[in-house]
């Protein structure tokens, strides 16, 4: 599972953390999740602040592409990973 690092977005980079890293105190902070099986969870803060899960679905799409797509989507989003290891992962949309 990894944690949006908003605060260490930039240049069109969006950044994503390990759960368990030490982020700075935030009022929702969105995590996903990628399974093995094409699953995508997406975890953030519903209207009442409560984390609320929505369950989509991943596909490779090239080297280092993936779709991602909610239910509510009207088409995938495109991600592409810049950089991955255990302790980061940096993708563009």
């Amino acid at each position: 599972m990894w944690g949006h690092s908003r605060e260490e977005d930039g240049d069109g980079i969006t950044v994503f953390r390990p759960r368990g890293f030490a982020f700075p105190l935030a009022r929702g902070r969105d995590f996903i999740e990628f399974l093995a099986d094409g699953t995508v969870r997406f975890y953030g803060a519903g209207p009442d602040d409560r984390t609320r899960v929505v369950t989509g679905e991943w596909r490779k799409v090239g080297e280092g592409a993936f779709e991602m797509r909610r239910p509510s989507d009207p088409a995938p989003r495109r991600m592409t990973v810049v950089h991955c290891d255990e302790q980061v992962l940096k993708v563009r949309f």
